[in-house]
């Protein structure tokens, strides 16, 4: 029960869980209005995490696909349903996220400039980063996939897209198929009080044993309201 509700702590504060985006990236659509019962899912895509919903456009890095090709993202770190959250250890096996590649984009012009003093040497260049426009369509994909990154190429981007794996070393350590953590969804007004309780007997205390005193602390909160 400690973990349940350290993980509902994680599940309130995004901080734990970071969603990394590429340099210089577009803006990205705001979560701050996002209902309680929406759904969504935290999926890694193109090396980088994004929270995805239906019927939203996200900017991710430039993917090798022409527009309007169907993906399915099978790496789902976390899934968030009506009734509970679904946390993958490190992924959700068995569920995807679908999406569209709606365009191909260019962010903006960078230069860059390399001089050596006192050696005649001065280059300067323009550096222009693609990005690839996705349109999510579904969350909540079930089944297993035949094969991670399978699609149809044609009339994609072809600058730069021999087999980067080809020669690159022995591949690593196969991931764990572990089943997903379930957690029910707390009220936010649950999540709060919980938050208040832990900041306040935390308070003052170190950080290195703060992880394990808020699940102890947790831990009896949840015992005290099941005896009741």
């Amino acid at each position: 029960m400690a973990l349940n509700a350290t993980l509902q702590l994680h599940h309130k504060c995004y901080a734990l869980c970071p969603v990394r985006l590429p340099r210089n990236l577009p803006a990205q659509p705001s979560y701050a209005g996002r209902g309680e019962e929406e759904p969504y899912a935290v999926v890694e895509v193109a090396g980088h995490q994004i929270v995805a919903q239906p019927n939203r456009l996200y900017t991710v890095a430039h993917l090798r696909v022409a527009p309007g090709t169907e993906l399915r993202l099978p790496r789902v770190l976390l899934l968030r349903r009506e009734t509970e959250v679904l946390t993958g250890r490190p992924y959700v096996w068995g569920r995807w996220v679908g999406v569209r590649v709606v365009e191909h984009v260019d962010g903006p012009e960078i230069m860059v400039t390399k001089f050596k003093r006192k050696k005649h040497y001065l280059r300067r260049k323009v550096h222009v980063q693609r990005y690839t426009r996705i349109l999510v369509t579904d969350i909540e994909g079930e089944g297993e996939l035949e094969e991670e990154g399978a699609g149809d190429l044609s009339g994609a981007d072809q600058d730069g897209a021999e087999d980067r794996t080809a020669g690159g070393g022995p591949p690593g350590p196969p991931v764990p198929r572990l089943p997903p953590l379930v957690f029910p969804v707390l009220p936010t007004e649950e999540l709060d009080r919980r938050l208040s309780v832990a900041k306040a007997w935390l308070d003052g205390k170190p950080l290195l044993p703060m992880t394990q005193a808020a699940m102890k602390k947790l831990r009896e909160e949840h015992e005290a309201e099941a005896a009741a």
